[in-house]
């Protein structure tokens, strides 16, 4: 299950569309709602399997279950650790202790470098609705890059439900990872 960002990326087309100013504003409300409903289920899920994360962390250094939920209570779900730290500790102890799991999902810790990218895209950019409303036939989300000035991405509706079903699919994975790993 490979994804790129970079090839996600939809370039703007020309002008479709709107004609009259009357008809940007009749139709922002419906699509600012589209917008955010897209961007929240893309956060959602990355939350999601950030506590996932989480948890097999917590599961590999403490056996014991009051001890596993102190260190994921205390350390591991608060702002002290980003989302790619723990990707970085999660991919160290798949690699070292569980290959089996690296093998069968052998993008996992790059989709998940992107996947971690694209919702701090998502929850730190500017949302461009004037382009979503404009281009409205190809349903393309845009979002000026948090901390780039001028930089847009530009997500068709088919890649932002990709990213959520390879978000969906992870989770899954280290959810069921001890299974997994014995199993195959």
């Amino acid at each position: 299950m490979k994804s790129n960002i970079k090839k996600a990326v939809v370039e703007p087309t020309h002008r479709e569309g709107l004609t009259k100013m009357s008809d940007f504003i009749d139709v922002l409300p419906k699509y600012q709602a589209t917008c955010y409903e897209r961007i929240g289920e893309i956060i959602s899920a990355t939350v999601g399997l950030e506590r996932i994360m989480d948890s097999f962390i917590g599961e590999h250094f403490c056996s014991d279950k009051s001890k596993k939920t102190e260190l994921v209570n205390l350390l591991l779900s608060t702002e002290r650790i980003t989302y790619e730290s723990k990707r970085q500790v999660l991919k160290w102890i798949v690699e070292t202790h569980y290959p089996n799991l690296k093998e069968l999902h052998p993008t996992i810790f790059n989709d998940m470098q992107e996947i971690g990218e694209l919702r701090n895209t998502l929850a730190h950019g500017y949302l461009n609705i004037h382009n979503f409303v404009e281009h409205t036939h190809k349903e393309i989300l845009s979002v000026k890059k948090y901390k780039n000035e001028g930089l847009y991405i530009n997500l068709e509706r088919k890649a932002l439900k990709e990213y959520w079903e390879m978000i969906i699919n992870y989770s899954n994975v280290l959810l069921h990872w001890k299974t997994m790993v014995w199993v195959h």
